[in-house]
């Protein structure tokens, strides 16, 4: 498989978006956007719900365009989220205030499903906590920020896991993002 290089060149949108990606390459393509957005100077709140974020991808990116990897990860504000609690409450009660706090416009969200994985959560608990979560992301989004939710794929996921899939208006495979061109691409 051919390995695409990516350029890191600004092109602003001011309308905000709610856009879910999926799959193997999921993590990967939403750091590649993190490290875009860095790169042109923006603000970035990460929420991880899967303990899945490297900040090692972003340096190596920084780095590979003549940029500074500490600059770049300056800007980028990590939170983790262990249970769906914890991100029901980082998204519904935390979220808009920091984007405000901090000036960024862009969120990334990695591995939301993850924290719904908790059996002693029950499933009709789980269920009223990701559509509060979806109701708030929606809100956000029309307020002008940018989200991206990436979830890696699951292996066969579990009937809980579908019947909470299900609570997510769109998920889209993977593909690559409007605002990054491969290299002599435009």
């Amino acid at each position: 498989m051919e390995r695409q290089e990516y350029n890191l060149i600004p092109r602003p949108s001011r309308q905000g978006k709610l856009v879910f990606i999926s799959g193997e390459e999921a993590l990967p393509r939403a750091m590649i956007i993190t490290a875009a957005a860095l790169a042109r100077g923006e603000h970035v709140l990460l929420l991880d719900g899967g303990n899945c974020f490297d900040a090692f991808p972003i340096a190596r990116a920084a780095r590979r365009h003549g940029l500074s990897p500490e600059a770049m990860l300056k800007r980028l504000f990590v939170s983790r989220a262990f249970t769906c609690h914890q991100m029901s409450a980082l998204i519904s009660e935390k979220l808009g205030p920091e984007l405000m706090r901090l000036g960024a416009r862009k969120v990334v969200i990695l591995g939301l499903l993850y924290t719904f994985c908790d059996e002693d959560v029950p499933e009709r608990e789980a269920c009223a906590l990701l559509s509060k979560i979806m109701e708030s992301l929606q809100e956000i989004s029309q307020e002008g920020y940018s989200i991206l939710v990436a979830e890696p794929s699951f292996q066969r996921p579990a009937l809980r896991m579908r019947k909470l899939i299900t609570r997510i208006p769109l998920i889209i495979p993977s593909a690559p993002h409007p605002t990054l061109s491969p290299k002599g691409r435009g």
